[in-house]
């Protein structure tokens, strides 16, 4: 069994993020049983900024909650998929739109990401391709002035496992 390092700091936040970055990778599938006593085993910590991970997880939508029994992941639809990215084509539009005159502070950040991603591309790193990616979009959105705006979007592009969205719109295309 593995065994996940933390600081002792903000502990439940750590493991929500390890967590959480799991699921959005693919690292856990969805349908994928968790028990508090196993992640306590996994991380080493005690079962309260465990519940805590999993109590943020619920909220984001990622895991839900199996009574008496423990949490699963998420199962995630095409339907899900297509409500995510009608939302986020309305956002991320306005975001851009109040983005673009303040970018020119920015573009050597967004050049450099860029360059980074299609180094990614062509090494075929799934991994670091979607984390440039987000952080891509993420300095774009930032530049909005609008930490709401960015909130919501950043919610949407985690609420959706990254491997997921790549299978769906692959199997969409197909159709």
């Amino acid at each position: 069994m593995k065994l996940y390092q933390v600081d002792r700091v903000l502990v439940h936040e750590q493991v929500y993020n390890t967590l959480k970055e799991a699921i959005l990778n693919g690292d856990i599938k969805p349908g994928e049983k968790m028990t508090q006593e196993e992640l306590v085993g996994r991380f080493g910590l005690s079962r309260m900024p465990i519940r805590d991970a999993l109590r943020l997880l619920e909220i984001d939508k990622l895991v839900i909650s199996i009574p008496n029994k423990g949490f699963a992941v998420a199962e995630f639809g095409k339907e899900e998929l297509k409500d995510t990215f009608f939302l986020r084509s309305i956002l991320e539009r306005e975001a851009v739109k109040l983005a673009v005159p303040k970018l020119q502070a920015n573009i050597a950040e967004i050049k450099r990401l860029l360059e980074n991603m299609n180094n990614n591309f062509v090494e075929i790193d799934f991994r670091g391709l979607t984390k440039l990616n987000s952080k891509f979009h993420y300095a774009i959105y930032r530049e909005s002035g609008s930490n709401r705006l960015f909130q919501m979007i950043s919610s949407l592009w985690n609420s959706f496992p990254r491997y997921a969205m790549f299978s769906v719109m692959d199997q969409a295309t197909r159709s």
